[in-house]
């Protein structure tokens, strides 16, 4: 009986330390990467993650939806491929916005799609660049942080 009430309060404990990593910072800014290509999404999440921020990676827009519909109070921003299977990046980020308008969004894509950004997502054309992805990046985080405000 001691062992399965211990094992409880290991979980309990777990549970925290996990939520406790989700939130947010003054200095730490959590995004969510959805694209296709699973090298490219350990790459950026490498990326971001030497420069503080914290990162949850996707290969799948309808995982990575329900994750966001579960946690969207813990999401700041989502870096999401324009032309994935399933569900584009687009309408992952119309689907997003009707959860938490305040989710920032950029959409990078080999194609110029820029046509269908109603919603005036950021986009960022590939290739691209470690440069102009941190710009952007950093651009939104100025957003998020003056909202926070």
């Amino acid at each position: 009986m001691n062992i399965h009430v211990y094992l409880v309060l290991i979980h309990m404990d777990f549970m925290k330390k996990i939520n406790d990593n989700l939130s947010f910072t003054p200095t730490k800014c959590s995004i969510v990467i959805v694209d296709n290509n699973l090298e490219l999404v350990n790459l950026f999440k490498e990326i971001l993650e030497k420069n503080d921020y914290k990162v949850w990676g996707f290969t799948n827009p309808e995982i990575a939806l329900e994750f966001i519909k579960n946690n969207h109070n813990k999401c700041n921003l989502v870096i999401s491929d324009y032309r994935m299977p399933r569900l584009n990046g687009y309408e992952l980020g119309k689907k997003i916005k009707d959860i938490d308008k305040n989710i920032k969004m950029i959409l990078v894509s080999n194609y110029n799609d820029r046509h269908e950004n109603t919603l005036e997502f950021k986009f960022i054309q590939k290739p691209i660049t470690i440069d102009n992805l941190m710009e952007t990046i950093e651009e939104l985080v100025l957003t998020i942080k003056n909202q926070k405000e």
